[in-house]
């Protein structure tokens, strides 16, 4: 199938995928986060006046500027991963290679940093703090209707993507009687815990974490694919803060 043909699935064009510098990685992603979650094109949302939203609005304007920013990450755009392959040796046994193209250490640490501004609640314009805003001003405009209810489908996939990988949840959606899906290999199972032990174990500070992200990498099959497993689950989320900022840019009017 061609990358237009897959891109005629989504139900709208993913905010700012003209920033990514592979629309097809961006695509990709944003096939499964619509497969999963009923989210609403956000340029049919009724506009707000940028005065409306007083002090908030440079929390918002910050927010849209990094979602923006996000979008042309290297990480976001890379196409690498691991790759095991399995050759029969001539006397019957079975030899793994596994090959590994992930993007610099630096990159990733990069990466890290400008993901937390919107990850962590606390951060000045993170997506807890963006969302509360512009709550703020439409539940009173808005009431309980279906902008309302389009609205708060963004969070509610905020609190499902914090703790299952968009990968998995897609998986327990397409096949619903096969209960929950594991994975191999050790290591904290769930996104909030493999992106807190990464970037409190190296990526952002040696600290509080650095002795369980050790953990994860006592092989060199478990350090790829614990690896792995940090990029899914920041990827997932990266895309949704990516769309919200489409979202808040798209709500915020000119006075």
């Amino acid at each position: 199938m061609t990358s237009s043909s897959w891109a005629a699935n989504l139900p709208f064009t993913p905010p700012f995928i003209e920033r990514s510098s592979s629309r097809e990685g961006f695509e990709f992603w944003w096939r499964l986060l619509t497969f999963v979650f009923p989210l609403t094109d956000p340029a049919v949302l009724p506009r707000i006046p940028r005065a409306s939203f007083g002090s908030d609005v440079e929390i918002l304007d910050r927010y849209v500027e990094e979602a923006a920013e996000l979008a042309t990450s290297s990480l976001l755009n890379d196409s690498g991963g691991l790759t095991i392959q399995v050759q029969t040796l001539p006397d019957g046994t079975q030899e793994e290679t596994l090959t590994t193209d992930f993007v610099s250490r630096e990159v990733t640490r990069g990466f890290a940093v400008a993901f937390r501004q919107l990850y962590e609640p606390g951060e000045s314009a993170s997506f807890l703090k963006a969302y509360n805003a512009v709550a703020r001003q439409a539940r009173p405009q808005w009431g309980d209707d279906e902008n309302w209810q389009a609205l708060a489908q963004w969070r509610a996939a905020h609190g499902k993507l914090r703790a299952k990988p968009l990968k998995v949840l897609s998986s327990e959606k397409l096949f619903p009687d096969r209960g929950a899906i594991g994975v191999p290999g050790d290591g904290p199972p769930y996104p909030e815990e493999i992106i807190s032990t990464y970037n409190y174990g190296d990526l952002i500070h040696w600290g509080s974490k650095r002795q369980e992200l050790s953990a994860l990498g006592r092989t060199e099959f478990d350090s790829a694919w614990n690896q792995l497993r940090f990029l899914e689950a920041v990827g997932g989320l990266s895309h949704l803060y990516i769309g919200f900022g489409g979202v808040v840019a798209n709500i915020l009017a000119e006075d």
